[in-house]
C-alpha cells in the first residue's frame, strides 16, 4: 500500500486487492481448511518465538492505511 501512494501506480493496488480477494474467497470456500492454516501459522510462530517473515501487526498495517 505504501509503494502504490509513493509511486500513484494502480497495479500496486490491485495486486493487494487481488490477494486480500483471493482470502476471502478461500475463507469463504473452505472455512474449516482455512482455520486449519491460521492453526498451523499460529503453531509454527508458538514454537519459534517469531513471526512469520513479512508479518504486519494490525495496528502497523492500520497504521499504514491511515497514513
Amino acid at each position: 500500500m505504501t509503494a502504490a501512494r509513493q509511486t500513484l501506480r494502480l497495479d500496486q493496488l490491485q495486486s493487494v486487492l487481488q490477494a486480500w480477494r483471493r482470502v476471502a474467497l478461500l475463507t469463504e470456500w473452505d472455512t474449516d481448511g482455512y482455520r486449519a492454516v491460521l492453526a498451523a501459522a499460529e503453531a509454527e510462530v508458538r514454537e519459534s518465538g517469531q513471526p512469520r517473515p513479512g508479518f504486519v501487526s494490525w495496528a502497523e498495517l492500520r497504521a499504514e492505511l491511515d497514513g
